[in-house]
């Protein structure tokens, strides 16, 4: 289990790439992912998916964000950009699938992609869920929005600051039980 724990694993790339008392002292708190992606040597595509995989239907037919790519052992994030979801919802998505990355998702197959059903939207994936708690972790880290929060910041600012949706914020808050 520990393979799927997101939150240890986001912890540790952030330490590793960024300095959370740095970032609250110069007030820098958006996480840079185009620095996580080059260190972690993964390309990114954008893509309309309509277009570019017509003859694909799990793909073209599931409502599909992004998803992460293998091939010959070089890792690629495809992100489509035929949707009316928010740059913040976009760079979301983006940390989940470097999530995938990170938690060796990906490992035994090229293409790492789950269509959203039933079980990806109730919290029962663990794939998806740890994902997501990795992506939380990455965007806004445990330290920081602790620091903000304690002094009375709204959820309104926090997802202006952190550059995420105002949910995001609502989920770490519940989930960090600050509340």
């Amino acid at each position: 289990m520990a393979k799927f724990d997101g939150v240890k694993e986001a912890k540790k790339l952030y330490e590793r790439l960024f300095d959370a008392d740095r970032v609250i002292w110069t007030g820098q708190y958006v996480t840079d992912l185009e620095k996580v992606l080059d260190d972690l040597d993964i390309g990114v595509i954008r893509a309309d998916f309509s277009k570019e995989f017509n003859n694909i239907d799990r793909i073209r037919n599931n409502n599909v964000s992004g998803f992460l790519f293998k091939n010959k052992g070089k890792h690629t994030i495809f992100m489509n950009t035929n949707t009316s979801e928010s740059a913040k919802r976009q760079r979301f998505t983006l940390a989940h699938e470097i999530g995938h990355f990170c938690l060796g998702h990906s490992e035994d197959n090229d293409t790492y992609f789950r269509p959203r059903d039933i079980n990806s939207s109730s919290g029962k994936d663990e794939y998806e869920v740890s994902a997501n708690a990795f992506a939380a972790e990455l965007l806004v880290p445990e330290k920081l929005i602790k620091n903000l929060y304690e002094v009375g910041q709204s959820t309104k600012l926090l997802s202006e600051i952190f550059n995420v949706s105002e949910d995001v914020i609502k989920h770490r808050i519940k989930n960090l039980e600050l509340r």
